[in-house]
């Protein structure tokens, strides 16, 4: 994937790990990432034991998995199934299955994902089209751990919130330059 990729990864996923408390899960499957091992990820996304997972958990494993079908290492089937998406599992499997209190369906506005890369991606599978997904996943998992200061007004909530405005802010100017 390159470079560009483990920088998105690095900025995003690592940064949502420093906001709190991760489930297991999330730590283990960021290492079977990092090991690049595929099938071992796919059972940890997989797992039925999930209600505990935060939405944040679920949004950095949906991340992770888009991260490694990018990399090669998840079939196109895997990818496009619900079952292998941590946030499917418990709102598109909810009783009214529309995905009512999905935080992607939050960003979107949509339902099914639509207004994301993931429709590109069914259309066309390809490795670039799931980078974008993924792309989009990592970022949403950074602007939604920009909530928690506003969840939890902390002092160190505060601070890494200024930091991070702080990085946005010498990101745009040098990008105007």
């Amino acid at each position: 994937m390159g470079d560009n990729a483990d920088r998105i990864i690095q900025d995003n996923l690592d940064y949502a790990a420093m906001q709190g408390q991760e489930h297991e899960n999330v730590r283990l499957a960021r290492e079977q990432y990092a090991r690049q091992d595929w099938r071992q990820l796919l059972d940890t996304l997989v797992n039925r034991d999930s209600k505990s997972y935060t939405d944040l958990d679920r949004l950095k494993l949906s991340a992770l998995k888009w991260f490694a079908v990018a990399s090669g290492g998840v079939s196109a089937e895997a990818a496009k199934a619900a079952r292998t998406c941590s946030c499917c599992q418990k709102y598109l499997r909810a009783p009214d299955g529309d995905c009512k209190g999905c935080p992607i369906r939050a960003h979107t506005g949509r339902q099914y994902c639509y207004n994301t890369p993931y429709v590109t991606y069914c259309a066309k599978p390809t490795l670039a089209n799931a980078f974008k997904e993924a792309k989009f996943l990592a970022i949403l998992v950074k602007q939604y751990c920009h909530l928690t200061y506003y969840a939890k007004p902390t002092l160190a909530n505060a601070f890494k919130e200024a930091k991070f405005l702080a990085k946005l802010v010498k990101q745009h100017e040098s990008d105007q330059s």
